[in-house]
């Protein structure tokens, strides 16, 4: 699982795998967070307002992430694109 604290870097076109934590699940218990998702970032907060979103492989849909609650990992960074933080 990744820390919490630490900021993720990613940008538009990121390959990410993403885990969303159960409601009642413990941070570092994996048995409480669902099985891995695949996807491709598809927005990126340039304000408060705006959320993460990426495009989901598994259900044909885009979904919304959050990185300071979800477990994301990028599994390949596209280079030359706009780099964002997440906060």
């Amino acid at each position: 699982m990744q820390d919490r604290d630490k900021k993720i870097e990613m940008k538009v076109g990121d390959l990410v795998r993403v885990r969303y934590r159960g409601a009642v699940a413990p941070v570092d218990d994996i048995a409480g967070w669902s099985d891995p998702y695949v996807g491709i970032i598809t927005e990126t907060p340039e304000s408060k307002e705006r959320v993460w979103k990426m495009w989901c492989v598994q259900t044909g849909s885009f979904t919304i992430i959050v990185p300071t609650l979800d477990s994301i990992e990028v599994l390949n960074s596209i280079p030359g694109n706009r780099e964002t933080k997440g906060e």
